[in-house]
C-alpha cells in the first residue's frame, strides 16, 4: 500500500503483492496467520523467503539499478 498510496508506484506495488501472493500460495506462513497443512515460519524466515523469490524475479530492476 505504501509503494501505491504515498509513491505513486503502481507497477512495483503489483510486483511485490505478486511476490508475497507466491510465497503464500508456497504453503509459508507467519503463526499470526498460519492454518491448516501451511508451514508456519518465523518472521525473519519469511523475509528471506521473500526476498529471495523477490531477487530471483527482478524483470525492471536495471531501472533502478538494483542488483548491479
Amino acid at each position: 500500500m505504501m509503494l501505491r498510496d504515498a509513491f505513486g508506484l503502481s507497477l512495483e506495488a503489483d510486483w511485490s503483492s505478486s511476490r508475497c501472493k507466491r510465497v503464500l500460495a508456497g504453503g509459508y506462513r507467519t503463526p499470526d496467520i498460519t492454518e491448516k497443512g501451511a508451514r508456519a515460519v518465523g518472521g525473519s524466515v519469511f523475509t528471506e523467503i521473500l526476498r529471495k523469490r523477490c531477487s530471483a524475479t527482478f524483470e525492471h530492476a536495471e531501472r533502478y539499478g538494483w542488483g548491479v
